[in-house]
């Protein structure tokens, strides 16, 4: 298992989305990729043949993805972009949370996104500067949810959703799934 990278999945299966891929290591993409039409099980296979801990987004067919990884004991952490933030008094949310230390870390030139093929590199630029912030009555940061981007824009964020989850915080040991 290469414990110096970490990916991030966003799964879609067979709806007008696509799933996203991405793999960092440090503050470089090393990988990003996406596919559509596959099943849960290409998915998950597609995930263990990376060997790298991967967050996935487990709000709807990721979660199946993330059963099935932790029941073979493959590393994985599934992360509710809707659950609360740790920093709850600042972020409405962990998805505004999530995106705006993604925000800081491109401001402060910590991430290189020049390994990705040019295709994915302009659709990723595109999707990142599609999403706007605002604010919630309690002053809280929060950041436009993807139903609303896709109605906005016409598809759907999943290469940026991929990339925020990449940048997750890894958590600590992870229990597996045990029959």
């Amino acid at each position: 298992m290469d414990t110096d990278r970490v990916g991030g999945l966003d799964v879609a299966r067979f709806g007008d989305d696509e799933s996203a891929f991405v793999i960092r290591e440090g503050n470089r993409v090393v990988l990003a990729e996406t596919w559509h039409g596959k099943d849960t099980m290409w998915t998950c296979g597609r995930v263990k043949a990376s060997g790298v801990h991967v967050n996935v987004d487990v709000i709807g067919i990721g979660a199946g993805v993330v059963d099935r990884l932790l029941e073979q004991e493959y590393p994985c952490a599934g992360i509710n972009l809707a659950e609360a933030a740790s920093a709850s008094d600042r972020f409405c949310n962990q998805r505004a949370e999530l995106y705006w230390n993604l925000r800081e870390r491109f401001r402060m030139g910590e991430i290189s996104l020049a390994e990705m093929p040019s295709e994915l590199y302009e659709r990723l630029v595109g999707e990142l500067t599609a999403i706007r912030y605002g604010y919630d009555s309690a002053g809280r940061i929060r950041v436009e949810d993807k139903g609303e981007i896709k109605k906005r824009i016409g598809r759907s964020t999943d290469l940026a959703d991929a990339l925020v989850l990449a940048f997750a915080p890894v958590p600590g040991p992870l229990i597996a799934f045990v029959v």
